[in-house]
């Protein structure tokens, strides 16, 4: 599964993933510095997760997920129980080396406000931003 950054589908995701997987690692001072200087990020009102389908095929699993099993199913079930109006959308990316662009099957999950993320970790009992 890959989360994608719709401004920049195919070079941004990796970069925010690989930084953003580091921030447990982090005091909360740190965590702040690094989300303002490195992803330019002062403040959170709102959050769009957009996950596309993956290349696997199954016929076990959650189908709401592609049939999503092991570590990912139970994190995406949480994710989409805190979303608001989860939707399964098709649509048409640009892409540099094909004419009509790639389409992309995806799942966009809105959380409305920071106390929703906050919420979605306390599920998980994992620690990302301390809740003051």
């Amino acid at each position: 599964m890959k989360i994608h950054f719709l401004y920049d589908h195919y070079f941004m995701h990796r970069k925010y993933t690989a930084i953003l997987s580091c921030l447990r690692f982090l005091s909360e001072d740190e965590k702040l510095k690094l989300l303002k200087e490195k992803l330019f990020i002062d403040g959170l009102e709102s959050v769009m997760f957009v996950i596309s389908k993956p290349d696997w095929k199954s016929n076990q699993g959650d189908p709401r997920f592609w049939n999503a099993k092991g570590v990912v199913q139970p994190f995406l079930d949480r994710l989409f129980e805190a979303s608001i109006a989860p939707m399964e959308i098709k649509f048409t990316l640009p892409h540099p080396l094909k004419k009509n662009g790639e389409t992309i099957d995806a799942l966009f999950l809105f959380l409305k406000d920071l106390d929703a993320l906050k919420r979605l970790e306390t599920i998980r009992q994992i620690r990302i931003f301390q809740t003051t």
